[in-house]
């Protein structure tokens, strides 16, 4: 393999990222917005819309999936940014105030064994590993495995529908 053909693999977009995109805008509803470039986002719309109306516009509910580093990711549920009216410790206490919440109810309602409970601002995660390119910086492999993608996407769908009862029961308006 060349130098410049390395370089490219190293720093050129993440393949892992492209199909994961890929499926979730096939599987995605009207209430998440995707974006990311490196790394990929989707905005919970809904989640959004209640917590702006409880406290002002900046919080952001996310699911957020890092790009891989030698076939090691994490896809997180977490509640991210900041509203501008408030100091970072203000944001920082209630970021984690809406995502314990969040968090409660997600245990409580059965939260799948492949799904791991988190701390802070994350309020749930799941691990992910591309065992088939853990040898090379990152994963441009086209054999990327597919169990884990699947896993991401039922990670999508059991937010989806936790995050919908969540926003019906007016939750957020007991923190």
């Amino acid at each position: 393999m060349s130098e410049d053909r390395t370089y490219f693999i190293s720093k050129g977009p993440s393949a892992f990222i492209k199909i994961t995109r890929d499926e979730l805008t096939n599987a995605a509803n009207s209430n998440w917005d995707i974006g990311g470039e490196s790394s990929l986002t989707l905005k919970h719309s809904p989640t959004m819309d209640t917590i702006e109306f409880k406290f002002g516009k900046g919080l952001v509910p996310q699911i957020w999936l890092e790009r891989p580093n030698k076939g090691n990711a994490r896809c997180k549920f977490e509640v991210a940014n900041k509203i501008p009216s408030l100091n970072e410790a203000e944001n920082k206490q209630l970021r984690e105030k809406i995502a314990s919440s969040l968090r409660s109810y997600m245990i409580i309602n059965g939260l799948p064994k492949e799904f791991e409970n988190a701390t802070g601002s994350t309020v749930i995660a799941t691990r992910i590993e591309l065992s088939r390119i853990k040898t090379i910086e990152d994963d441009i492999n086209l054999n990327i495995d597919r169990n884990e993608i699947q896993k991401i996407l039922n990670f999508y769908k059991f937010l989806d529908e936790k995050l919908i009862e969540w926003n019906k029961k007016e939750l957020v308006n007991f923190l």
